[in-house]
C-alpha cells in the first residue's frame, strides 16, 4: 500500500528495497513495517502530534514517486478503503506543509533574531532610562 509507504518516510521507518510490484506498476509495499506502525500505541496520536518542521527536502523527495502516482487520488484510496483516505489525505497535506514552511523558516529565524536585538536595544534603553532618571 503505497500511502502507507509515504507515512513510513514521513516517520523515517525503514522500507523495504524498491522491487517493482508484479500485478502494478508501483513498487511493492512494505506490508510489514507497516503493519507494525500502525499497530503500535498511540498510532493516531503520533500523527496528529507529527513533528512537522522535521519534513526536509530528503523525505520529500522520496515521497515524490508516490504522491505524483496518477493513482495517488484521495477518491481511489475512498474506493479501496475510507480510513485510508485520511492517511493520504495526511500525506499531501504534509507535502504541502512543506512547501509552505520552506519558505516561511527563514522569516521565523529572522523574526527571532529580530526579537533578540529589540531584547537587547530594550534592556540598554532600560539602563539609560534609569540613569537619566538619577540625573
Amino acid at each position: 500500500m503505497r500511502i502507507m509507504d509515504c507515512v513510513l518516510i514521513l516517520f523515517r521507518e525503514p522500507l523495504i528495497p524498491v522491487v517493482p510490484d508484479p500485478e502494478k506498476p508501483c513498487p511493492t509495499p512494505s506490508w510489514a513495517q507497516s503493519l507494525k506502525v500502525m499497530s503500535g500505541a498511540g498510532f493516531l496520536s503520533q500523527l496528529q502530534e507529527f513533528p512537522k518542521d522535521t519534513i526536509n527536502d530528503e523525505v520529500i523527495e522520496l515521497m515524490e514517486p508516490y504522491i505524483h502516482m496518477e493513482d495517488y487520488t484521495l477518491e481511489t484510496a475512498q474506493k479501496a478503503c475510507a480510513q485510508v483516505a485520511g492517511l493520504l489525505s495526511w500525506t499531501l497535506a504534509m507535502a504541502s506543509f512543506f512547501a509552505v514552511n520552506k519558505e516561511v523558516l527563514p522569516l521565523k529565524a529572522n523574526l527571532a533574531m529580530l526579537e533578540a536585538q529589540n531584547a537587547k536595544a530594550s534592556k540598554e534603553l532600560a539602563i539609560a532610562q534609569a540613569e537619566l532618571d538619577e540625573k
